[in-house]
C-alpha cells in the first residue's frame, strides 16, 4: 500500500480504549465457547465412560442442526429490535446466563449409566447450551461490527478482541489434565467440578459486555427486514461467501483430524501413556497460543500497512507448510518434534485468522449497504457463526467417524494394527495441508480492498449526509 494510498483513522472513528476492552472481556466466553465442549467430550464420554466416539460426533453434530434456525433467527430478531438498551445488549446479558447454567449441568452426569443414557443427556444439554450460545454470541459479534466506521481501526478492535481470546484459551489444551487430577475419585467427579468452574467463568465474561459497552452510533432507522431475504442476501453476497470458506476450510480441516493428533501422541507416540501425553498435548496447545499470542500486535502492524488480505494469504501458506511437516515431527523417537508443525502454523491459524476475518466482516456489511441500502450486521454475524459452527460439528462428527474408520480400537489402547496408525498419520497430515491450502486461495480470490472499503464507506456517508 503505496503512502499515498493509506489511510489514517479519524479521531472520531477511534474507540476508547475501555470499551475495546468491554467488548473483548466477550471474548473469553466465546473461547471456552469454541474449545472447551469439543475438547471434553472424547475424553469424558469415550475414554472415560466408554461411550462410542461416533455416538459422540453425532452428539456434537446435532445441535448445529439446530443453529441452522436459531443462528439466522437471533440475527433477525436483534437487528430488528428497537429498546432503550440498544438492539444487542439485551440479549446477551440473557444468553451469558443460559450458556453459563447450561455448561455446568452438561456435565452433571450419573454414574452407572447406559451408554445411551449419556449419549442421550449430553445430547439434551448440548441443545440447551448451544441455544444460550445463540442467544450471546450472534448479538455480540453484530455489536463489534457496528462499533467503528473506520476499515484500520476495526483491525485494531479486533486484535484486542483476539489477544482476550488467545489469552484465554491457554486453558483449553490443559483441560484434559484437570480430569486426570488426583484429588478428583474419577472423571464424572472431575467433569462436574470443570464443568460448573467453566459455566461460571461463560456467565462472568459474557456478562460484562451487556452492562460496560455503549451504542456508539444511533441504530439505523429502517423498515423491519424479513428473515428469509436478510439471510439470502448475505448467502448471496460473494466477498462474504469467501470469507466464511476461508475460515471454514481452515478451522474444520483442522479440526477434524484434531482428535486423531490427540491420539497420536497418547497411543502412537507415548505408546498408552496417558500422563505424558497429556503433557505434550497440553504444551502443544499452549505454544500455539503463546506464539499466536506474540503475532497478534506483529500481525496487527502489518495489516495495517500492507492490507489484510495480502497479510493473510502469506500466513495461510506458512500454515500449509506446517500442517504438511506433521508427516515427519510425529515420531515416537522424538516427542517434542512435535512442536514444531504448531509453531509454523500459529501465526496463521491461531492468530491471523481469528484476527483478520472478523475485522473484514463490518467492511462487507458496508458493501452490502451500499448495494440493497440496509445494516443487517446481526444477521452477517448469525449466517457467519452458523456456517463456521455447522464446519466445526461436521468437523466433530467426521473426527470421530475417523477413528473408527482408521480401525482405532479403545480396548487395543497402544497394541494397534500397524495400519491403524499409518492410516492416522495420513488423515492427520493431508486434511488440513488441502483445507488450508482451499483457504489461501479463497483469501487470494476476495475482492474488498483498503481503497475499495474506504470508497464504499465515504459513499455511504454521502448518502447521510
Amino acid at each position: 500500500m503505496s503512502k499515498e494510498n493509506h489511510h489514517l483513522t479519524a479521531k472520531e472513528d477511534k474507540i476508547p480504549v475501555g470499551q475495546k476492552l468491554a467488548y473483548s472481556s466477550g471474548a473469553v466466553a466465546d473461547s471456552i465457547i469454541g474449545c472447551s465442549v469439543h475438547n471434553l467430550a472424547n475424553p469424558v464420554l469415550n475414554m472415560g465412560l466408554g461411550v462410542s466416539p461416533t455416538l459422540v460426533g453425532i452428539a456434537l453434530f446435532i445441535p448445529r442442526l439446530w443453529d441452522a434456525f436459531s443462528d439466522p433467527l437471533m440475527g433477525g430478531i436483534s437487528d430488528n429490535t428497537h429498546s432503550r438498551w440498544g438492539r444487542r445488549r439485551p440479549y446477551i446479558l440473557c444468553g451469558a446466563f443460559i450458556q453459563g447454567l447450561a455448561f455446568a449441568l452438561m456435565w452433571m452426569m450419573g454414574r452407572g449409566w447406559s451408554e445411551m443414557q449419556y449419549f442421550a443427556y449430553f445430547l439434551a444439554t448440548s441443545l440447551l447450551f448451544f441455544t444460550g450460545v445463540t442467544i450471546f454470541l450472534v448479538p455480540w459479534m453484530a455489536m463489534g461490527l457496528e462499533m467503528t466506521h473506520d476499515y484500520h481501526e476495526r483491525t485494531r478492535l479486533m486484535s484486542y478482541r483476539s489477544l482476550v481470546a488467545t489469552l484465554a484459551g491457554f486453558l483449553a489444551p490443559w483441560l484434559f489434565k484437570l480430569l486426570e487430577l488426583d484429588i478428583f475419585s474419577d472423571t464424572v467427579e472431575a467433569a462436574r467440578y470443570v464443568g460448573a468452574g467453566l459455566g461460571a467463568l461463560l456467565l462472568i465474561f459474557g456478562v460484562i459486555p451487556a452492562l460496560a459497552c455503549k451504542d456508539r452510533y444511533p441504530a439505523p432507522k429502517q423498515e423491519r427486514i424479513p428473515l428469509l431475504k436478510s439471510a439470502g442476501a448475505c448467502l448471496k453476497h460473494k466477498p462474504f461467501l469467501k470469507l466464511c470458506g476461508t475460515l471454514v476450510a481452515a478451522f474444520t480441516s483442522f479440526l477434524m483430524v484434531d482428535v486423531l493428533g490427540f491420539y497420536l501422541i497418547v497411543y502412537y507416540i507415548y505408546a498408552g501413556d496417558k500422563g505424558a501425553g497429556a503433557v505434550l498435548h497440553g504444551t502443544n496447545g499452549t505454544l500455539n497460543l503463546a506464539i499466536s499470542a506474540i503475532s497478534i500486535p506483529v500481525i496487527t502492524m502489518i495489516a495495517t500497512r500492507i492490507g489484510k488480505r495480502r497479510t493473510l494469504l502469506g500466513l495461510l501458506l506458512l500454515a500449509v507448510l506446517g500442517t504438511a511437516l506433521r508427516w515427519f515431527c510425529y515420531t515416537p523417537s522424538m516427542p517434542y518434534l512435535a512442536l514444531l508443525p504448531t509453531a509454523i502454523m500459529a501465526p496463521g491459524f491461531g492468530a491471523a485468522l481469528w484476527l483478520l476475518i472478523p475485522s473484514m466482516l463490518p467492511d462487507v456489511c458496508d458493501d452490502d449497504e451500499c448495494t440493497h441500502g440496509v445494516r443487517r450486521e446481526g444477521m452477517f454475524g448469525a449466517v457467519y457463526g452458523w456456517l463456521m459452527k455447522l464446519g466445526v460439528s461436521l468437523a466433530l462428527l467426521i473426527g470421530g467417524l475417523s477413528l473408527d474408520f482408521s480401525g482405532f480400537d479403545i480396548d487395543l489402547a497402544a497394541a494397534q494394527l500397524p495400519n491403524t496408525f499409518l492410516m492416522m498419520r495420513l488423515l492427520f497430515v493431508a486434511i488440513p495441508t488441502l483445507g488450508f491450502g482451499i483457504a489461501a486461495y479463497l483469501i487470494w480470490a476476495y475482492p474488498i480492498t483498503e481503497k475499495r472499503a474506504y470508497e464504499t464507506r465515504a459513499i455511504l456517508e454521502k448518502r447521510k449526509a
